[in-house]
Parts: C-alpha cells; structure tokens; sequence
C-alpha cells in the first residue's frame, strides 16, 4: 500500500507542476504581446514608414532620410532601440523584401560593410560575416571603389545594392531611409 500511496502521489505533484508550467508559460506570453504591442505603439506612423515581426524580432522602416549610415544607426537606437538589419537567413531577406516592395522608390540602409576587405560583407554592429545575398543584376560593382555599405531598393524588387557609406545626399546627392531591427525577446 505504502508503494501505490507514493505512486499516486508522484503523479499528483507531476500534475501540479505542469499546471504551474502551463500558468507561467501562458503569462509570460501574455508579457511578450504586450511588450510588442507597447513597442509598436511608440513607432507611430509619424516616425515610421513600415514595420512588421518576423520570428521573435521587430523591423521598421524610418520616414525619415538620412546621408550616411551612422545616421541609420542613430537613427534606429534612438527610435525603438534597433540597429540596421542585419540578414540571417533566406526567410528573414523574403520577409524584409515584402517590407521594402510596397514602398515604391525608396531606398534603405541595412547593415552590413566590406570596407576592411572587399567582397567580403560583415556586419557594423557584430563583426559577423554575411553570408545571404540577393543582389540586384551587376551588383555589388563598388562604384568608384567607394560602395562599402548595403541598400534594399524597392525600384529592384528590394535586391541589394552596394552604396557608399558616408554623406550620400552630398556625394551622390541621394539620401536613404533606414530598416532596423529590434530584438523581441
């Protein structure tokens, strides 16, 4: 009898903490939605052009342009504590593709440089190689031997291009908006 009482009891606790387990996983749901809602809420439409989630990670395209891309990076730090985008995955460059294509003519920064090492693109913030790419036809061509950044162009079915990094609207005069990317959780 002292064995069955056990057994019995076991599985009560056993219950017990899968109740908590289901309690707890469904709050901390509850704070990650809300946690994205109040997010998206600060990116009102004033400050920014598109936004939408893909796998746990918030992206947004500024309304404002900017001359380089330190100014990208500001601008993603100050408004929603992003950073340009940086591509991981062949899902993730579909995803920020559906973001750019509906917004006809623009042009937006994202991370990624080759500065150190042409050919080669890592990202400003991690220092991590890039490895997808989906460049517009004859890209990237390092124009003038001054294209060390990255563009999605919508005019391109948003493919890359390479541009130059620094003060576009005087060299080229061209400016960009910015797509960045928030971490969720």
């Amino acid at each position: 009898k002292k064995h069955f009482w056990n057994k019995k009891s076991t599985r009560h606790k056993r219950m017990t903490i899968s109740a908590f387990q289901c309690l707890l996983f469904a709050t901390l749901c509850v704070v990650v939605t809300s946690d994205i809602n109040v997010i998206l809420m600060i990116l009102d439409n004033a400050k920014v052009k598109a936004k939408g989630t893909f796998s746990n990670k918030l992206y947004y395209i500024s309304n404002l342009r900017v001359g380089s891309f330190n100014q990208a990076m500001n601008w993603c730090a100050t408004n929603g504590g992003g950073y340009p985008a940086e591509i991981e995955s062949l899902e993730e460059f579909a995803f920020l593709e559906s973001l750019v294509k509906p917004n006809s003519g623009i042009r937006v920064f994202i991370a990624g440089t080759d500065a150190n090492k042409e050919g080669t693109w890592v990202s400003q913030r991690t220092g991590a190689q890039l490895n997808v790419f989906d460049w517009s036809a004859g890209e990237p061509n390092n124009y003038q031997g001054q294209e060390d950044c990255l563009e999605l162009l919508a005019a391109r079915a948003g493919r890359l291009n390479d541009v130059s990094c620094y003060n576009q609207n005087e060299v080229y005069n061209v400016v960009f908006n910015v797509l960045c990317e928030k971490d969720l959780f």
